[in-house]
This record gives structure tokens, sequence and C-alpha cells, in this order.
């Protein structure tokens, strides 16, 4: 718990490395701090982490990961490859990077926040009939 800041890359490629329990004095996860530790299957963040820097967990065999509440930025390349399955994006995340999840291909269940759903609506359905946006609403008043 007396550890507060973390060097990028500090754990890259660490081969043995399979469970990672960050302390409560980190506020991040550095850039590419656990990139392509390709066993790392178990992460427990501190509930005081705000960022997850670009590449932070990229290339790892994590499936499940408990998102802190105070986590409000998700870089590029964050989760990059790795074997999520679900993700439950929590209500103050408003920033979430490009490529944070690509090749995520067994990540199947995504829980948004409303600042999400509200983004992702803007710019990804901006011009849908109305009809649509009416299910679009539904789905997510019912999905929070």
């Amino acid at each position: 718990d007396s550890v507060v800041e973390m060097g990028g890359y500090c754990f890259q490629y660490c081969e043995a490395l399979t469970t990672v329990k960050l302390g409560s004095g980190l506020k991040s996860v550095s850039e590419s701090a656990f990139s392509d530790c390709e066993r790392l299957n178990s992460v427990s963040l501190s509930k005081n982490i705000e960022v997850i820097d670009s590449g932070a967990f990229a290339g790892t065999a994590i499936k499940n990961i408990k998102l802190p509440d105070k986590l409000t930025s998700i870089n590029e390349d964050a989760f990059f490859k790795t074997d999520l399955t679900s993700l439950s994006l929590p209500s103050k995340v408003e920033y979430i990077g490009e490529g944070a999840f690509y090749e995520c291909v067994d990540l199947a269940d995504v829980k948004f926040n409303d600042f999400l759903l509200q983004y992702f609506m803007q710019l990804r359905f901006n011009n849908m009939p109305p009809e649509v946006r009416a299910q679009f609403d539904s789905y997510a008043k019912n999905n929070d």
C-alpha cells in the first residue's frame, strides 16, 4: 500500500507472472506496466485507481477484471488482445482510448455507464430514425 507510483513497462514480458494485486497507494496503472505478461490471468486493482494507461494489460490472459468505481480513463490499447469475456464500466469512466479493447475476441458482455451510452449514441447513431432511437433508449434503461 506504500507504493504510490510505478514506472512504465515495469513488468513487461514477465513470463512467470500470473497474479497481481495493486495496493491502495496507486492511482494509476502505468503505460505497458504488465504488457505481454502472457500468463497474467488474475488482477486485483486498488479501489483508488483512476487511470489505466496505454497498453497497461495488453497481451495478457486476463478474462475478468473488476474496474474500480473511481476509474475515469482507460487509455489507448489498455486491454489490447486480452482474454476478457465481460466488462462493466464504472459510472465515472469518461474516456476510452482508441484500441482499448481491440482484438478482445472473447469480449461478449459489456455494460456501459450513462455517460458512455450517451456518447456512443451521439457518435454512432447520430441520424437514426426515431423508432430505432426509442428501441435503443429502452435497451439502455433496462440494462443499467
